[in-house]
């Protein structure tokens, strides 16, 4: 997870291509979300949990760099600040690699992995 916490602390997802690919993406799967229960693997810097969030009502993220959690929890916050609805939404964080995820006792409605091949 090491090797996770060197990349995030200089990758910028939008001066990068990834930052297009995220939101094509979302583009291209918003319509057929449940919203309900929500598990992201891999946040990186949190402009997929934000946009999550308006489609769950539940978001649990998985993501193994505490760099990349505590840039998408400010996210989210900024996020807070300007629109207090989303204050009600439940996020929770794990910080682990996705195979030592330990699955909690709910069930999800939508699981979402927008990108990261490159880490498996």
């Amino acid at each position: 997870m090491q090797k996770l916490d060197k990349i995030a602390k200089f990758y910028i997802p939008e001066r990068d291509f990834d930052d297009y690919l995220i939101g094509y993406g979302f583009d291209v799967a918003k319509d057929n979300f449940s919203r309900g229960n929500c598990l992201e693997l891999g946040c990186a810097t949190g402009q997929s949990t934000v946009k999550l969030l308006r489609y769950a009502n539940r978001l649990d993220v998985v993501e193994g760099s505490a760099v990349n959690i505590k840039n998408a929890q400010n996210k989210i916050k900024s996020l807070i600040k300007i629109d207090k609805r989303f204050k009600k939404k439940k996020v929770s964080f794990f910080h682990c690699n996705w195979e030592n995820f330990s699955f909690p006792r709910r069930k999800y409605s939508d699981i979402i992995w927008f990108h990261g091949l490159e880490h498996v």
